[in-house]
């Protein structure tokens, strides 16, 4: 494209990078990165999407790049909310828990928009590092802070963090709220507070019967 007089833009970098992802080469799409920067050339928020997605999608993640890559998207004019939001669901997904935690917290004080997925995120991080009375009071909040109801997926985090320390009656207090307020639940609600019910008969010496179900 160059010796034609067609100096590739952002879009061309964006399907070259992708094809590196795609051959499982994040060198090469790395330093395709690298030419667009030398070219003066800012990648896309999808672009960084895509690398951060890969690096945090290897075996084991690599952390280090993957928060590079969204650093990199600060002083520029590229939307950081994309790269935010894999970054953060991600962190979550692969067990990084105060790093979701702190990515969510910085992006929001960034003015970074929450959504239903970086709020799962969130929600499995605060519970993951023993704040389910925060992750609580962030369902509390979601609908006048963000416009959103909690989900299942957001209440079953709650549910059965405090089911599995020992709060039952916090849990199921909350499995009963979650339907009164029209928030979301499901059977994974209950088998939360099951498990933790199970957990403390188990603790408590007792064999549960092997005729305790939940409907």
């Amino acid at each position: 494209m160059t010796a034609a007089g067609l100096p590739p833009g952002p879009r061309a970098y964006h399907v070259l990078l992708c094809a590196y992802l795609k051959a499982g080469d994040l060198a090469g799409s790395l330093a395709v990165t690298a030419r667009a920067t030398e070219a003066g050339v800012q990648l896309l928020p999808e672009s960084y999407a895509a690398l951060i997605f890969a690096h945090m999608d290897k075996s084991p993640p690599d952390l280090t790049v993957a928060k590079t890559l969204y650093s990199a998207t600060a002083g520029t004019d590229t939307d950081p909310q994309a790269p935010w939001a894999v970054l953060c669901r991600l962190l979550a997904a692969k067990g990084f828990a105060q790093d979701t935690v702190s990515m969510v917290q910085e992006g929001l004080a960034a003015a970074l928009q929450m959504d239903a997925d970086v709020a799962e995120a969130y929600t499995k991080g605060l519970c993951e590092t023993g704040q389910a009375d925060a992750a609580l009071k962030f369902l509390e909040s979601m609908g006048q802070r963000y416009a959103m109801k909690p989900e299942a997926r957001h209440v079953n985090y709650v549910v059965a963090a405090f089911a599995n320390g020992g709060n039952l009656t916090d849990a199921a207090a909350l499995a009963d709220a979650a339907g009164s307020r029209g928030w979301g639940r499901n059977a994974g609600t209950f088998n939360g507070l099951l498990m933790g019910l199970v957990k403390q008969l188990q603790e408590a010496g007792d064999n549960p019967s092997d005729e305790l179900v939940t409907e």
